[in-house]
């Protein structure tokens, strides 16, 4: 349950620039007004990486990802704080990580109702490449699926060059016979004739 508090407040002027307004000219009637403000409770989280395209296979766990800052203070109503424990950031594609290219920046996702008390507007998400390796390869064979009983569709490319990226020791093992092309026609709505 979200919890308020009620106050009195007297009326205070202030000019464009912030500065406190006090004129013999200005007066009002109201000296003070009645607010319920409402109770907020802070605390502290981590801030968790939200990463996509993680291959399945692939053994990359939590101590191989820097988040910097890696927490946050945050304030929310009573009914709402014990429910978040952890703060995720936005979309991180994994696919666009690389040996050279291993840090992000990445903006925060923040609930409803809940203040970023820190005012962390982004953070910085580092991936350890240690022990993985790159390798440019290949492939020539292409597979085509989901393309419905009156298309049959041809593949007009006869080879595409792609980066494997992983652990050196599994980079090595590949080779082209291990790769083959799948193209996917299920959300394909339009074809050119």
């Amino acid at each position: 349950m979200s919890k308020t508090t009620a106050v009195n407040a007297p009326l205070v002027f202030y000019d464009s620039s912030r500065n406190q307004v006090t004129s013999e000219y200005i007066t009002t009637d109201i000296a003070s007004v009645d607010a319920t403000v409402p109770v907020l409770k802070l605390k502290t989280v981590d801030i968790t990486p939200n990463i996509i395209n993680m291959p399945d296979s692939l053994d990359f766990d939590a101590s191989r990802i820097k988040v910097s800052p890696s927490t946050i203070d945050i304030a929310a109503p009573d009914d709402m704080i014990n429910t978040i424990e952890s703060i995720s950031t936005s979309e991180i594609d994994f696919s666009k990580i690389n040996l050279k290219n291993n840090k992000v920046t990445t903006t925060l996702v923040m609930p409803s109702g809940c203040k970023n008390l820190n005012q962390i507007l982004s953070v910085d998400v580092e991936f350890d490449m240690t022990g993985m390796s790159s390798k440019v390869m290949t492939i020539d064979k292409f597979t085509v699926i989901n393309e419905g009983p009156d298309r049959k569709p041809t593949v007009s490319t006869k080879s595409l060059d792609i980066t494997l990226i992983g652990p050196k020791q599994q980079i090595d093992a590949i080779t082209p016979a291990h790769l083959t092309a799948v193209i996917d026609m299920q959300q394909k709505t339009s074809f050119v004739g």
